[in-house]
Parts: structure tokens; sequence; C-alpha cells
């Protein structure tokens, strides 16, 4: 693991990726591993990497893969909501309130307040749209 956040924090995102899965796959197979241990917490890191650098369906992928490998569903909803900001701050809002939108029923305590900021910020953009066509 060590070897994985060295080369993550050297920018190295292929070779940290490639890290975390070797200890994954050893985690997997140590047999004297505690029973409460979930080597598939990496996918969760591994999904920031690729989120990170931008590739957004590697991201989804990996959380989702650590949400089907019973990973801590506070921390895959969380990332979900890291991947509807990386979204938003792209100005890609509807993309955001889709993802969130289709997550809802995980946690909508969280991911409401989210959708309603997001939904006041399309329709203020639609209005200011509307605007504009309207003085042309």
């Amino acid at each position: 693991m060590k070897a994985a956040e060295e080369q993550s924090r050297l920018g190295n995102i292929d070779k940290a990726i490639s890290e975390y899965k070797l200890h994954m796959r050893e985690r997997e197979q140590n047999k004297a591993r505690p029973d409460w241990e979930n080597p598939s917490f990496y996918l969760i890191l591994i999904g920031d990497l690729e989120l990170h650098r931008g590739n957004i369906d590697a991201a989804l992928k990996n959380y989702l893969a650590a949400d089907e490998a019973k990973v801590d569903a506070g921390l895959v909803c969380d990332r979900l909501r890291s991947a509807a900001k990386w979204y938003e701050d792209k100005g890609e809002l509807a993309q955001a309130f889709a993802l969130l939108n289709q997550h809802r029923t995980r946690d909508p305590l969280l991911f409401d307040p989210t959708l309603d900021r997001l939904a006041k910020r399309m329709t203020e953009n639609e209005e200011t749209v509307g605007k504009d066509v309207l003085k042309k």
C-alpha cells in the first residue's frame, strides 16, 4: 500500500492504481486478515484517482464495484457526491443531478440538499437563457 500511496503522491496514477490492485489482491488472499477488513475498500481509492484525472466513468465503475463488495455505504455515498460535484464543477448540472437522483434512495438525507441546490441552479440557468432569447 505504501508503494501505491507514493506513486499517487508522485502523480503516477496508472502505477498507483496498479499498486492498489496488487495490494487488494494480496489482502484478499491473506487468510490471516481480520474479519472486519474489506480489501475492496481500495476500489474507493482507485475511483478517487480516476476522478482526479477526470475519468468519471472509471471512477463511478470503481465506486459502484466497492458498493457491490459491501464497502461502507457512507463511503460510497460520499464518493457519489464527489462525482456529482465533479460534474457540477464542469458546468454539467444535468449530469450531476441525474447521478444523485439515480442513487437518491441510498441516502435521501445526504443527497436531497444537493439535488435541491442543483435543481435551483438548473432552473436559474433556464430562466437566464429564456431572458436572453427574449432580448434578441
